[in-house]
């Protein structure tokens, strides 16, 4: 679309919206507390519209480049990008980083955000608002409607939280691009409180692109991760504890990746992460036989290991070092220790 076009449109757009809003206001027998609210949440939406204006017109006319410097960890590398500036659209623009990987601008993403909305509301009447979220299922609709060549995964609280069938869509692809049958990987990242969008190119090459635009660098620097907190607390009301959990549920995304990039499956990696999260909560929680009962009763029930651990185990012949689970005495895990013996014995 023309740039003098994108102007005319957006323009054209907030006025028929502000008319709406004027007319739904003056329609409303809601009572004066709710037309208050209602009032501020227009002032609200107006003052966010009028900065998306201000800088369409001003990447429009002054045609403001984004700098193509690009921050470097080992094998991560993380160009610069649009940045966001409303904590609510992350979605959005993970799906962007995708379409537009060079040559991003502030008209051409809101461009793309409209196409994206008006997608979204045909699918959902009256369910989707503008400068709100984008839910899971929203980006599931978006990537299975417009056919794009991406998988998802799912981390939070360091906890793949990625169902079976967006892990095994997400092992496939990386299959794939280990037989170079395909040259890149493209995956739409939902971390904690936030969508990053994450393409792996060969030769296992790990590239970045995050709205937030912090540095990879100083995010694997822990002298400098305390910085993070203080630069993003502006985006929104999630507090530094969010804050903290997102940025160390980042860093260890892209360990994820450098270890599928490597040749390691996404299920071997999901175990992994089970054993370590069982082994540190026994650590922490286990000091006597009394708290080994409460502990396999409230927070790993030899249940929960075995459909947590056993079963992915034996269902992709993975290897499990579980000898610290073997050495703890308890009737309530002899029969899920005898089950764990038999891959142990296989594998050492």
């Amino acid at each position: 679309m023309h740039r003098s076009k994108l102007i005319e449109y957006y323009l054209n757009y907030i006025q028929i919206r502000l008319k709406a809003n004027i007319i739904r206001q003056r329609e409303a027998k809601s009572s004066i507390g709710d037309r208050e609210r209602s009032e501020i949440k227009g002032i609200e939406k107006y003052k966010i519209q009028q900065m998306i204006i201000d800088q369409i017109i001003d990447d429009v006319l002054y045609q403001h480049p984004i700098k193509q410097q690009i921050n470097q960890f080992e094998n991560i590398i993380q160009p610069n990008t649009v940045k966001q500036f409303l904590n609510n659209l992350c979605g959005y623009y993970a799906l962007y980083f995708y379409q537009q990987q060079e040559n991003q601008g502030l008209a051409n993403f809101w461009y793309f955000y409209r196409k994206m909305v008006k997608t979204l509301q045909v699918k959902y009447p009256g369910q989707v608002e503008n400068y709100e979220e984008i839910q899971r299922y929203h980006m599931d609709y978006l990537i299975e409607t417009l056919n794009l060549d991406i998988v998802q995964f799912l981390y939070g609280f360091n906890i793949i939280q990625s169902p079976d069938d967006q892990l095994q869509a997400l092992q496939q692809k990386f299959d794939q691009f280990k037989e170079k049958h395909i040259q890149e990987v493209n995956i739409v990242c939902g971390i904690t409180i936030h969508w990053n969008f994450i393409q792996i190119r060969q030769p296992n090459i790990i590239v970045l692109f995050d709205s937030l635009d912090n540095n990879v660098e100083i995010l694997f620097a822990e002298e400098h991760f305390e910085s993070l907190i203080k630069m993003n607390q502006k985006l929104g009301d999630e507090g530094n504890d969010l804050l903290y959990a997102y940025f160390k549920d980042l860093r260890q995304v892209l360990r994820i990746m450098q270890q599928l990039v490597s040749g390691k499956s996404i299920y071997q990696v999901t175990l992994d992460q089970v054993i370590k999260d069982i082994k540190e909560s026994y650590l922490q929680y286990v000091h006597s036989d009394e708290q080994l009962t409460l502990w396999l009763k409230e927070e790993y029930h030899p249940k929960v290991i075995h459909d947590m651990l056993y079963e992915p185990a034996k269902r992709y012949n993975l290897k499990i070092d579980v000898q610290f689970l073997l050495d703890l005495q308890h009737e309530l895990l002899s029969d899920l220790q005898k089950k764990l013996l038999e891959i142990h014995l296989k594998q050492f």
